[in-house]
């Protein structure tokens, strides 16, 4: 953006000065030139023919760098574009992803969505610093950054749905090792703390599910 400034300050200024400052002389020549008497042989004006030649020459370099660079700038905005209709594509994803947890109950499959919801938040990483690269090539485009604020919410509307599965798993767990386990391994205060912490997260969760679509909760514990 600032190699386009100043190609736009030479064209509109420099070109400008030039003209202003060889005025008298240009008005001169062009005098003389138009009286045969006084016309000035060819050796005389080579110089000042060169010095326009090259006047013109720089100015042709500029249209065409400006050209190129406007080419340039066209097709960066096209990738762009293509960029943010697929982050847009893939956040949609995502946000499906998230919704379909909103009435998953079945217990047996406690794994399988633990390993689900651990792939939507590395998802959802990658998209935040998809984001954050489209806002910085936004910025040199000096272009207003585009806002997705359902990508904050979705990492939100995760993390219960995270917390619940990772307590089923937790508890089938030690529902095993309590059951079948050797019983001399078994610390009662530890396992009673244990399960306890488990309940009192259970109970949050309802509590955080409570006025949700369906609220999928597995068997209470």
């Amino acid at each position: 953006m600032q190699f386009e400034a100043k190609l736009d300050d030479i064209k509109l200024k420099e070109k400008r000065r030039l003209k202003d400052e060889y005025a008298d002389m240009i008005e001169w020549l062009v005098m003389l030139h138009r009286n045969i008497r006084y016309r000035p042989q060819d050796d005389y004006t080579k110089p000042i023919q060169t010095a326009f030649n090259q006047i013109n020459e720089i100015e042709s370099i500029i249209d065409y760098s400006e050209n190129k660079l406007k080419s340039e700038r066209d097709d960066i905005e096209k990738q762009l574009m293509e960029q943010k209709r697929n982050f847009v594509k893939e956040l949609e994803e995502q946000q499906g992803e998230v919704t379909f947890f909103a009435t998953q109950d079945i217990v047996r499959r406690a794994q399988e969505f633990k390993k689900k919801i651990k792939d939507i938040q590395a998802k959802l990483r990658y998209l935040t610093e998809e984001l954050g690269r489209i806002h910085a090539q936004e910025a040199d485009l000096e272009m207003m950054p585009g806002e997705y604020p359902v990508l904050d919410q979705l990492k939100q509307d995760i993390i219960p749905h995270q917390k619940l599965w990772d307590l089923r798993v937790d508890f089938d767990a030690k529902m095993q090792e309590w059951k079948h386990g050797p019983l001399k391994n078994l610390d009662p205060a530890e396992v009673e703390s244990q399960h306890s912490k488990m309940r009192s997260l259970a109970n949050q969760l309802k509590v955080t599910f409570e006025g949700k679509r369906n609220p999928a909760m597995p068997k209470p514990m």
